[in-house]
């Protein structure tokens, strides 16, 4: 005899079942069992409406979900990099915790694609606040970050990355300079060539070494 016990989950089916020996009477016994998976398994769909998404469009809400990455130190080194962002991210948001470097130099961003880090093609503006007021323009190989060059800076706030439209990217970032009551906000657009892969941080005059803070990334569709 060939009947399975029938938990409602899809899963524990037997595709071999029923054999071909089976008993006729049976097979009120499978329709009934196969029902009541089905009911079972997708109990919360009541609403009594076609569903019209296709198998990509219910695969993508499973592999598109957010992601918050593992958080990095940013106690070493003079750049930190993310090389694997996915083609479908609309949003990018990294996260700055007390993050500072040895020397002067201001931090920038800059964005990467299939045939690397891009350095040129950036537009944007930084605007310090608190105390006095300045404004510095980013120099065209990436987002300037702070619009100050002091090695007592340190940061904490977020920068935000979002999608226009194909390989075009805007962005807007608040940082806090803990050591004083100064505000850094900057924004700024930025077109790839392909679709966006990496993101870059490290300083405008690239040599500067991390000494403190945490690093981490947030993306989603």
């Amino acid at each position: 005899m060939s009947l399975e016990t029938y938990t409602g989950y899809i899963k524990d089916l037997v595709v071999t079942n029923p054999s071909s020996t089976d008993p006729k009477s049976q097979g009120d016994d499978h329709l009934r069992g196969i029902k009541d998976t089905l009911s079972t398994q997708f109990g919360s769909f009541t609403v009594g409406t076609a569903l019209t998404m296709t198998e990509t469009e219910l695969n993508d809400t499973v592999d598109q979900q957010p992601v918050l990455d593992t958080h990095i130190p940013t106690t070493s080194g003079t750049a930190h990099q993310w090389t694997t962002i996915p083609a479908w991210v609309n949003k990018v948001e990294l996260i700055f915790t007390s993050v500072s470097t040895t020397g002067t130099s201001p931090l920038l961003v800059q964005l990467g694609d299939s045939g690397g880090i891009e350095n040129t093609g950036y537009t944007g503006s930084v605007v310090n606040t608190g105390g006095s007021t300045t404004t510095s323009v980013h120099p065209t190989t990436g987002w300037q970050l702070e619009g100050a060059s002091a090695a007592s800076i340190i940061v904490s706030g977020v920068l935000t990355l979002s999608r226009v439209f194909s390989t075009n990217w805007t962005y807007s970032c608040v940082l806090a300079n803990l050591g004083s009551a100064i505000i850094f906000s900057s924004a700024g657009s930025k077109t790839l060539t392909n679709d966006l892969t990496t993101i870059n941080l490290r300083t405008v005059g690239g040599v500067d070494t991390f000494d403190s803070g945490l690093l981490n990334i947030h993306y989603s569709k």
